[in-house]
């Protein structure tokens, strides 16, 4: 009997084993060995229930696999009821114990197990829990239609092969779900849009290989994944060889690191065209020292290409913004220099004894001139804007004089048109503020400018008021009120945008590029402030410019017009280094009038050796000259130290290049003048030239 016993599980083994736990159909391996155990356990039913859980047993149960005797009816699987069964009797199945004896001895006649046997003439059984890596997942029962001893050989031959079976089937589960998430990494791998998933292995010797490679491959590279694992070389000769020997040193430094890798990579596609490659993996060592990189590889031609297309749209903007820059800028250069001819002589010719005529025409020079001005003074703002190039300072500034001197520069122009213009400034308005005079007085000369164009009579006023910003700010209200043309609402609501005016017939009689207001909107936008329009046609406009500034506790010169300016200084030893004619003439006389001495070289180089020969107060250079410009002549001048009298240094250029004004400040030069010259400007420049004489005498 033992030997028929070893013979019946060696025989479930070899069934058992050579299914393998890749079959197919696990259920009719498992019925072979059923079989197997029925015949040699000389019984007529044996059975396997499976269950999804303990808490649902019996009427719920995943799987019944059994067999039977050739003779015995059919079976009838008569349904059962949990709540019939034995509490004692489940913890004695969870135990593992053997359950052996007759439907009478375990349950109680009517219950739906009771019947259950009794319909298919079960008169003992032997029932087993199966049992997989310490879980309960169900039962077999050994059944038999008559009274009989089941011997301890016998229970421990159904015992033993059900052992067998609960390791093929907890093999074949694990096998399953294996092959699962092998279909759902192929299914990710190959589903994969534009891409595939690869596995890559570098032994001891650096040797390559692709243990996986997802079908997606063929499409990318076009080589099936068979080839790409048969030879590796397949995969890496289709990558460009300089891409090709980067990538093989990301390799490199990512197995001496541990670091992933990332690398964009060129290629060329099964149509021939280049296209390129995302390539991202990380690496892991194995126990026998090679290398696995687990990684994932995207196409990214289209936005590789539409990168590129963005670089080249992009340099080709900044061509064309760095050409618009210089044209401007050598414009303005070019323009300049005649310029401060047209407009210096003008202003000098006014100051003579003109007769009527003579005054009307030189009125119309200078006016025309300064229009002109304007106008590239415009187009550069906007330009530098347009580009975001403008930067402000913060400096503490006197907000009287500031405003007081906006009026001034404007008088002359509305006295002469027969306007009546003047300024107001209420109690509470600070005189020592921080913030960017020079661009806070540029948008007060674009607003009062435009009050005196478009104004033909009344007057033209600028008030200006403050409240508290907090304890170390003030808000400041600054409004231009004219008694204009004025606007209607819509004409309000575009006044602003850049080269629009009013109407056309607006530009067509008073002239100008429309950009005065958006530079002045977009400035107090810099500032954090604003500007808004109130006007009525033929009713005048008021302009009104809201901003808040710090205060200031330095102590700030007073307000000084430029006219007192100018009769406050005193006599200066002045040199004028410029090669232009025009320009020498017209320095000599403005600062003639103003009542200095004044030398003029026509270079840097005789510059120099007029400073070592005679003590100058000032020297206005200009910073194009030839043999030695303006700023290596500053340098060598600085370089002199206390040997001579060191000059207070004002640079003279036709250039507004930002970057220049940097270069002459770093060059030694203590004051930027561009061309056109101001009378008011000089003047202001050569106070400061006065007011550091005094503190080093």
């Amino acid at each position: 009997m033992q030997l028929r016993y070893t013979e019946a599980l060696a025989t479930c083994s070899h069934i058992l084993l050579m299914a393998g736990a890749n079959t197919p159909d696990w259920q009719a391996v498992v019925q072979q060995a059923l079989a197997t155990l029925r015949n040699v356990a000389g019984c007529v039913r044996i059975g396997l229930r499976l269950y999804p859980s303990f808490n649902q047993i019996l009427p719920d149960y995943e799987v019944l696999i059994f067999d039977q005797a050739p003779h015995v009816p059919p079976f009838k699987n008569y349904p059962t009821k949990s709540e019939d069964v034995d509490p004692k009797l489940v913890q004695t199945t969870l135990s593992g114990e053997a359950i052996i004896g007759t439907p009478e001895a375990y349950f109680p006649p009517g219950s739906s197990q009771r019947i259950h046997y009794e319909q298919n003439n079960i008169r003992s059984f032997v029932i087993l829990s199966v049992i997989i890596e310490g879980q309960w997942r169900g039962h077999m029962v050994a059944a038999e239609q008559y009274e009989r001893t089941w011997s301890e050989a016998t229970v421990r031959l159904l015992r033993t092969g059900l052992e067998m079976i609960g390791a093929f089937i907890h093999q074949w589960e694990i096998a399953s779900m294996l092959r699962g998430r092998e279909a759902q990494l192929r299914a990710l791998g190959d589903n994969l849009p534009n891409g595939f998933i690869y596995q890559l292995r570098r032994d001891s010797n650096w040797r390559p290989t692709f243990t996986y490679l997802s079908s997606g491959i063929t499409q990318i590279l076009g080589i099936t994944p068979e080839e790409g694992l048969n030879d590796a070389d397949a995969l890496y000769s289709r990558l460009v060889p300089e891409d090709r020997k980067r990538v093989e040193a990301s390799e490199r430094q990512s197995a001496h690191h541990l670091h992933d890798v990332a690398e964009v990579v060129s290629h060329l596609g099964p149509d021939g065209q280049r296209r390129w490659l995302y390539l991202c993996d990380r690496p892991r060592t194995l126990a026998d020292g090679s290398i696995i990189w687990d990684g994932l590889a995207l196409d990214i031609t289209e936005r590789q290409l539409a990168a590129e297309e963005l670089t080249r749209a992009r340099d080709a903007a900044e061509a064309a913004a760095r050409a618009r820059a210089t044209f401007l800028a050598t414009m303005s250069h070019e323009i300049r220099t005649p310029l401060n001819a047209v407009i210096g002589m003008a202003a000098l010719l006014q100051d003579t004894a003109l007769n009527e005529e003579q005054r009307a025409l030189a009125d119309t020079i200078s006016t025309g001139g300064q229009a002109l001005l304007a106008l590239i003074n415009d187009i550069l703002d906007f330009s530098r804007m347009e580009s975001g190039h403008v930067t402000l300072e913060q400096s503490p500034f006197n907000l009287h004089n500031c405003l007081a001197s906006a009026v001034e520069l404007v008088a002359h122009g509305a006295r002469q048109k027969g306007l009546v213009i003047g300024y107001s400034f209420d109690p509470e308005l600070p005189q020592k503020v921080r913030g960017d005079e020079v661009r806070l007085r540029q948008i007060l000369l674009n607003l009062l400018g435009n009050a005196i164009k478009f104004t033909s009579q009344g007057e033209v006023h600028l008030r200006a008021s403050a409240e508290p910003a907090g304890d170390q700010a003030a808000l400041i209200s600054i409004s231009v009120s004219d008694t204009g043309i004025g606007m209607n609402l819509e004409q309000q609501g575009r006044i602003f945008d850049a080269f629009v005016q009013a109407e056309t017939k607006t530009a067509i009689k008073y002239g100008g590029t429309g950009l005065g207001l958006a530079i002045s909107r977009q400035l107090a936008t810099l500032m954090d402030g604003s500007i808004h329009v109130n006007s009525a046609p033929g009713h005048g406009s008021t302009f009104t410019l809201r901003l808040t500034l710090p205060l200031d506790a330095a102590c700030l010169t007073s307000a000084v017009s430029p006219a007192d300016r100018e009769a406050a200084m005193p006599l200066l030893e002045i040199l004028v280094a410029e090669d232009n004619l025009v320009n020498q003439e017209l320095m000599r006389r403005i600062l003639g009038r103003m009542g200095h001495r004044v030398t003029v070289v026509s270079d840097g180089k005789a510059a120099i050796t007029a400073v070592c020969q005679i003590s100058y107060d000032v020297l206005i250079m200009d910073l194009q000259m030839p043999e030695v410009d303006g700023i290596t002549a500053t340098r060598q001048i600085r370089a002199l130290g206390q040997s001579i009298q060191q000059p207070y240094i004002i640079a003279l250029t036709s250039s507004v290049a930002t970057s220049q004004q940097a270069e002459v400040m770093e060059a030694g030069m203590d004051a930027f003048l561009t061309k056109p010259i101001q009378r008011s400007e000089l003047a202001l420049a050569l106070s400061a030239a006065t007011r550091r004489t005094k503190t080093q005498t």
